[in-house]
């Protein structure tokens, strides 16, 4: 594990289903950054949002998951997560943390996700995309994620003989010019790793991007969007959805998501959709393990997820076996 990603000391401050958390003491040697863009994003951006970032612990999972939320993004980056000396197999995955295009989970479903694929010999990049315009004080951002999580909580309604109600639909997805400048940004990022392959010492034909809610739809986004030669080469969707209709060529997909999870019950659909194309599907929908489960370790199935998508890797051609 890198000094980047040290185990956090606990604060103590418990703020709404939330614990505040500050980072370890101790020298910490940051990943390589470089810019998504070669100068300002085109399209949708507002520079004047000021970047903040806020470490804390998730409680809706036991045991609290630490992580660290990042938020007003204007200007696109890859956090750069190389193998040890000797160990790189020559696949890239780009990162794409979730968040409802408002906030980055950064740690949960960025940093550590990184490392990991790192760990394993996979070079990774992590993808900040553009968001919704939030408040600097993050105070208020903790408001606003606290009333969307409360929202998620919600126990399932009930019909009028007692019995569970169905479940709801998975909700529509609607992409303004934001969204469409996340996706876009996630394109570029394929792109731009893929032109410096040979820096990176990648294979230009092993590039995959793996996106967590809404970083799922910006991988799927991308996937779909660009151009066939742009697409990525295989992409993973981790409870997210894709709207519309998948083009022939798309890449192969790895989706995943819990069963407690409302957000869930699209995924059956993005599989058949996904398979109705010509291409290449495979789904895992785990009993339990909530939204968000990134890499929380619950004692649950789920908390293996990152190893079956190892193995889809090596199944697919995209990893060697180990």
């Amino acid at each position: 594990m890198s000094n980047y990603l040290k185990k956090l000391s606990l604060a103590g401050v418990a703020v709404s289903g939330f614990l505040l958390i500050a980072a370890a003491s101790g020298a910490e040697t940051p990943p390589q950054v470089i810019p998504v863009w070669n100068g300002p994003a085109p399209g949708t951006g507002d520079a004047s949002q000021k970047e903040g970032s806020l470490d804390l612990a998730d409680t809706r999972f036991t045991p609290p998951n630490p992580d660290t939320l990042v938020w007003n993004v204007t200007q696109p980056s890859l956090a750069v997560f190389r193998p040890a000396a000797g160990k790189a197999n020559g696949t890239a995955v780009i990162v794409a943390p979730g968040g409802g295009f408002r906030v980055l989970s950064y740690k949960n479903e960025g940093l550590r996700v990184a490392q990991w694929l790192a760990d394993h010999g996979v070079t990774a990049f992590v993808l900040k995309y553009r968001l919704h315009r939030m408040p600097d004080d993050p105070a208020e951002v903790r408001k606003g994620l606290d009333q969307m999580l409360a929202a998620a909580a919600r126990p399932p309604s009930k019909a009028p003989d007692g019995s569970a109600a169905p479940a709801p639909p998975m909700p529509r997805m609607e992409f303004g010019a934001l969204e469409l400048s996340a996706i876009a940004d996630g394109e570029q990022a394929i792109k731009l790793v893929r032109s410096r392959a040979k820096e990176f010492g990648i294979d230009p034909k092993r590039i995959g991007i793996i996106g967590f809610s809404a970083g799922g739809a910006v991988a799927g986004g991308a996937s779909v969007r660009a151009e066939p030669a742009d697409r990525p080469n295989f992409v993973g969707i981790i409870y997210g959805g894709v709207p519309g209709t998948i083009p022939a060529q798309a890449p192969p997909a790895f989706l995943a998501a819990a069963a407690d999870d409302p957000l869930s019950n699209g995924m059956p659909d993005l599989f058949a959709r996904w398979r109705a194309s010509g291409a290449s599907a495979e789904m895992h929908i785990y009993a339990k393990g909530q939204h968000g489960f990134g890499t929380a370790k619950q004692g649950l199935p789920v908390d293996h997820w990152l190893d079956v998508f190892y193995a889809w890797l090596e199944q697919q051609g995209f990893a060697p076996h180990g």
